[in-house]
């Protein structure tokens, strides 16, 4: 087909043009008090790259900041605060937000590669007392 000519004039600015917010650590860190859509969207947006992050804090108060790269989201009712951890040890964790679960799918430990959750959680032990902050 034929493309169509635009006038450049026809095209106008309206207002003032800013550039864009710089991307930072500190802005791609995911915050669990905000419904499951959002949380869902900020980490595929940030995927693969600069990478949505969080952090993992252990029973013994150890952070362990973790990124993670897939996810889905699960609107369902539940009575976990937002951070907190549902999981079977094995294959799957899904973790509390506002309105439902955010289910991890892919995530990167720190100075390990990328891998499955079910991966992960084979050499990773991850009981639902963990949380993320």
């Amino acid at each position: 087909g034929r493309r169509k000519n635009t006038n450049k004039e026809i095209i106008k600015v309206t207002g003032e043009l800013h550039p864009a917010p710089k991307i930072s650590k500190e802005t791609c860190r995911i915050n669990w008090n905000q419904p499951v859509k959002r949380i869902y969207d900020f980490i595929r947006g940030l995927s693969p790259y600069p990478t949505a992050w969080t952090e993992l804090q252990t029973l013994d108060g150890e952070r362990i900041p973790i990124k993670i790269f897939e996810s889905e989201k699960m609107v369902r009712a539940h009575s976990l605060f937002p951070g907190m951890i549902e999981t079977d040890g094995k294959t799957y964790i899904n973790v509390g937000a506002v309105d439902g679960f955010v289910g991890i799918h892919t995530l990167q430990l720190p100075s390990k590669k990328r891998l499955t959750v079910a991966e992960v959680l084979r050499g990773f032990r991850l009981t639902e007392e963990y949380k993320f902050l």
